[in-house]
C-alpha cells in the first residue's frame, strides 16, 4: 500500500477522504477545521507521514516511562533476586 493510498484513508476532509468520512483526528484536520480547501495529494502523503512519525515517538515515549516505573518498583522490591526465597504472595 503506498502513502497516497494511506493518507486518505486517513483524511479529515471528506471530500479527500476514500469513504467520504470526516474523520474529526484525521489527516489535515486543520486545514478542514478551518473549511479550507481539501489538501492537495503532497500534503496529504506529507501529514501522514509526519503522523505515522509522531505515533510511533509517542509509543516510544510512553514505552519509556513504562519502563522507569518497572525500574523503580524494581528497586524498592524487598527481596531482589538471588536473595533467597521469596515470601508467598498470597497466604494459603
Amino acid at each position: 500500500m503506498d502513502w497516497l493510498t494511506i493518507a486518505r484513508e486517513l483524511a479529515a476532509d471528506p471530500t479527500a477522504n476514500s469513504d467520504g468520512i470526516a474523520h474529526p483526528e484525521g489527516c489535515c484536520v486543520e486545514r478542514y477545521r478551518k473549511n479550507q480547501d481539501p489538501p492537495t495529494d503532497e500534503a496529504l502523503i506529507h501529514a501522514a507521514r509526519r503522523d505515522v512519525r509522531t505515533a510511533l515517538a509517542d509509543r516510544r515515549a510512553e514505552l519509556n516511562d513504562d519502563v522507569d516505573e518497572l525500574r523503580a518498583l524494581e528497586a524498592e522490591d524487598p527481596h531482589p533476586p538471588g536473595s533467597g526465597p521469596r515470601p508467598a504472595m498470597w497466604p494459603r
